[in-house]
């Protein structure tokens, strides 16, 4: 992998409902089917390439634990396999993920590796952005809601093709840093870090090819009233 490159990195739920001994099978909320399932949890990273190779690179089962010792969230298996791979790898990659990796600390985390990341905002996620407040006379950081950034930008995105990404300038996220005082006590600051908010219309997926014969696939009927 080279400079560039993209390393997905997700989670998957495989339904198990017959393993009933294997020891890294749990019970766990399924979002897409709204119902809890009995199954292994595997955090993956997937390496998609600029020229179109996309290939599994490595995967971690997440495991329930009861002893607060031995537990581990799927961001620590996440960083766990990105740095195994930054042990023989140091080219400056992208890393994308779902709404569930939206968090600061791991995104501090990959900057540190040098590692690039991209993932959605989260409907509550607190943007900022640097306007001129002309009452105290100095640019200031006001929140922003990313559910307001597409409405902002609707009239861009309706005069455009689909499938085409635009850039919002000016937008910042809080971030937290490690720091020290002045009697060395480490402590916690808050920094506004510049970040990329990008919009995207894409189409929608064409349907899917049915296998079976023309003369076995499932008729469908309509009315259409005429005069």
């Amino acid at each position: 992998m080279t400079d560039g490159d993209v390393i997905a990195s997700d989670d998957t739920k495989a339904e198990h409902p017959y393993g009933e001994k294997i020891p890294f099978l749990c019970w766990l909320f399924d979002s897409s089917d709204k119902r809890h399932v009995w199954c292994m949890n595997l955090v993956t990273t997937l390496a998609v390439l600029k020229n179109g190779l996309e290939y599994p690179m490595s995967w971690r089962f997440w495991v329930k634990a009861d002893d607060s010792n031995e537990k581990r969230t799927k961001l620590d298996l996440a960083k766990e396999m990105l740095a195994d791979f930054r042990k023989f790898n140091k080219a400056r990659l992208w890393v994308a993920m779902d709404r569930w990796f939206l968090c600061k600390k791991f995104f501090q985390w990959l900057e540190d590796n040098n590692f690039d990341w991209v993932t959605k905002a989260k409907r509550n996620t607190v943007l900022y952005r640097l306007v001129y407040d002309p009452q105290r006379q100095k640019e200031t950081y006001v929140k922003l809601n990313p559910r307001l950034l597409p409405q902002e930008i609707y009239p861009r995105l309706r005069a455009i093709s689909k499938g085409t990404v635009i850039s919002i300038p000016g937008i910042y996220l809080k971030v937290p840093y490690e720091t020290l005082i002045r009697k060395g006590k480490p402590i916690t600051r808050q920094k506004f870090v510049p970040v990329a908010a990008i919009a995207v219309t894409h189409q929608k997926q064409a349907t899917e090819y049915s296998l079976l014969q023309e003369e076995e696939a499932a008729a469908t009927f309509r009315f259409v009233p005429t005069d």
